[in-house]
């Protein structure tokens, strides 16, 4: 029962009401946000709530104790090595294993063991990040410890980005819980286009391009796929994760929270660096503020600059699953940062040519073909696959499937305009009432009738 569920929406409204009725009471109101994110949680996957309890106590003590003990750098690193062992145990053992078993095998030294399958606790990656993220702020004196452990509990288990994120700082969200967060006419509007528009992301756009990507990885195709195939693969990984980070964003404004927004029109970057501020951004600023800054960022030298690029980019391709190609994904970006930062010492282009806008224009579609070459490994289910993949496509301007992919993309574009345009992501829920109801309506029918039968759970829920 997750957010693409009928029973999840039908539990949820009925929350609503209650919630609606109490959402002035504070304390009331927290323990009913926790009670129904545990009660999800349990619905889910109730295998692993006590080890998401376990976390969040860790968490609450070592914050305490930061705040009273002369031990702090003790506490600190202890916390988190025991966040990572935690969530190194359960995401990478069995990879870490058989990687190993591999490398014996190359000397021939076969080591025969059976490596057993260890489930992902859901939402693992993310409640943790945030934990991790919120020792090190109380330990830098960004935060006061929380002494609430209720709030700390809903800080970590909020159900709306429990599964798949945004990855949510204590600074940000942790003071809402604290507040009187009244339910309005702006929110209410807010959350129902984010909810209608993320799921036409997922539903209308992501799974049916997810049908035309799939061929790239279908040797017996004797048609050229290669332009449509990559194209999908952009646009599927896009718009799911997006289609889900509107969905959480949405359902927190209807409970009167604000989620921190994960995308700005990411495929309109024409470097890395662009790039990583408007994709996943939870996620990339928590490695620069967690790993690339502490590791000396780009204070030093520049070699010293690209080692650390490499090993933060080679970080966030590892957080995404225990999987070589999201390894050599990670690595891969770390190369762009690295080529695009030492170009830029070594080329200089006139500033009149660089905001040129045909210039621009050709280094956004340059830089977007350089990610969309990343996306096939990311999607890719093995090294061998990603080979076979990029080897076995065809290309051509007539390729049967390119006029339905460019149709997918067209919503995408439009809203990306709209947005551009206005200079606000929410610039939708701007317009005339009318025209929000109209644009709601539209995505219902579009849901309705372009929904494929078979749909997908969201992507990032597996990471």
């Amino acid at each position: 029962m997750q957010y693409a569920s009928l029973t999840f929406w039908v539990s949820f409204l009925l929350f609503l009401g209650l919630y609606a009725a109490v959402h002035r009471h504070v304390r009331l109101r927290n323990i009913l946000l926790l009670a129904f994110s545990y009660l999800l949680y349990v619905v889910w996957d109730g295998r692993f709530l006590l080890l998401l309890i376990l976390a969040t106590l860790v968490s609450y003590v070592a914050g305490r104790a930061l705040e009273k003990s002369h031990y702090r750098r003790t506490i600190l690193w202890s916390a988190i090595i025991f966040h990572l062992i935690i969530l190194g145990f359960f995401k990478y053992a069995g990879f870490f294993v058989s990687s190993f078993q591999d490398v014996l095998a190359l000397f021939g030294l076969p080591w025969d063991w059976a490596i057993i399958a260890i489930a992902l606790p859901l939402g693992i990656s993310f409640y943790t990040f945030q934990l991790i993220g919120y020792v090190v702020d109380v330990y830098r004196g960004t935060i006061r410890a929380n002494t609430n452990l209720l709030d700390l509990a809903l800080f970590a288990a909020f159900f709306p980005k429990l599964l798949a994120g945004p990855i949510e700082r204590a600074g940000h969200l942790l003071p809402q819980f604290s507040q009187v967060r009244p339910i309005t006419k702006e929110r209410l509007s807010q959350g129902i286009i984010l909810i209608a528009w993320g799921f036409v992301q997922k539903f209308c756009i992501a799974d049916n391009a997810a049908l035309i990507a799939d061929t790239l990885f279908d040797h017996s195709l004797l048609t050229p796929h290669g332009l449509s195939g990559a194209l999908a693969v952009s646009l599927e990984i896009y718009a799911d994760f997006s289609g889900y980070s509107d969905v959480a964003k949405g359902i927190a404004a209807l409970l009167g929270f604000d989620l921190v927004w994960n995308f700005r029109m990411p495929y309109v970057a024409s470097t890395p660096s662009d790039f990583w501020k408007r994709w996943h951004i939870s996620l990339s600023e928590w490695f620069r503020d967690y790993v690339y800054i502490p590791l000396g960022g780009s204070r030093g030298d520049i070699l010293y600059t690209i080692q650390n690029l490499f090993v933060t980019m080679l970080l966030v391709g590892l957080w995404h699953g225990a999987q070589w190609t999201f390894v050599l994904w990670g690595m891969y970006h770390g190369f762009l940062a690295t080529a695009y930062a030492v170009g830029g010492k070594i080329i200089r282009i006139p500033e009149r040519i660089a905001h040129a806008l045909p210039f621009r224009i050709l280094a956004t579609v340059f830089f977007f073909g350089l990610v969309t070459f990343g996306w096939i490994l990311f999607a890719s289910p093995s090294l061998d696959a990603f080979a076979q993949a990029i080897l076995g496509m065809r290309f051509s301007l007539h390729e049967l499937n390119l006029p339905l992919v460019l149709l997918l993309w067209a919503p995408i574009i439009l809203m990306h305009f709209l947005q551009g345009w206005k200079g606000d992501l929410l610039a939708i829920t701007r317009l005339p009432t009318a025209v929000q109801c109209i644009f709601v309506l539209a995505c219902i029918y579009a849901l309705i009738l372009f929904s494929p039968q078979e749909t997908q759970q969201f992507l990032y829920v597996r990471f």
